[in-house]
């Protein structure tokens, strides 16, 4: 009986895994068209919206860096429920790092430099150590919640100008492509570094 119910687990806690995955993969293709829609305007907006605002404002940018901090989160959370075959109710950033940094030094990955280098993006983003020409880069303010680019007020005391957004640059755009795309790489590294060590345990 025992057996069933460690294998009912384990079924489910691959399924919540690649759920929680795909979760991850589809807010960071959302970040990934927007900028390319905001860069290339393939699909100009009619009626409702101002093409001005989303484009020559470039206010598109606000969904953008939140579906990019989203799927990094998501992908914290994607990799404890593979480890542990449970669900993290953490939606501080700065927890989920400690969190999963004890995930996997329980699992036995002692070089944890992919770990390390995904926590230096997350922070990065987090803690808005970006594009200096609109964000306080050298302020204490620490986006744990994603509140900034969810709400026009949070709860961090801190209210994004959004005027400044039209100041973002072509370099600006590129380096947040090049993070997306760094998150994406990394995603998989771990994924792979995360398998091994579970055959290794097992074995």
């Amino acid at each position: 009986m025992e057996n069933n119910v460690s294998n009912n687990k384990k079924v489910k806690a691959k399924t919540w895994f690649l759920n929680w995955f795909k979760y991850f993969e589809a807010y960071l293709e959302l970040a990934r068209i927007g900028l390319l829609q905001l860069d290339e305007q393939k699909y100009p907006p009619e009626n409702l919206f101002k093409k001005d605002a989303m484009y020559g404002d470039q206010i598109l940018l606000i969904p953008i860096i939140w579906s990019f901090k989203h799927s990094i989160e998501l992908l914290f959370k994607a990799f404890h429920i593979r480890i542990n075959q449970e669900f993290s109710s953490v939606h501080d950033n700065t927890q989920l790092h400690n969190e999963i940094k004890n995930t996997f030094t329980n699992l036995g990955i002692t070089d944890q430099k992919l770990l390390e280098e995904l926590i230096i993006l997350s922070d990065k983003y987090f803690k808005l150590q970006f594009w200096s020409s609109f964000v306080i880069s050298n302020s204490d303010i620490h986006d744990d919640s994603n509140d900034i680019f969810r709400y026009p007020e949070s709860r961090v005391n801190f209210s994004l100008n959004i005027e400044e957004l039209c100041k973002v640059t072509m370099e600006n755009k590129l380096e947040l492509k090049k993070d997306i795309e760094r998150l994406n790489k990394l995603s998989l590294k771990l994924h792979s570094e995360i398998g091994k060590a579970k055959i290794k345990r097992s074995s």
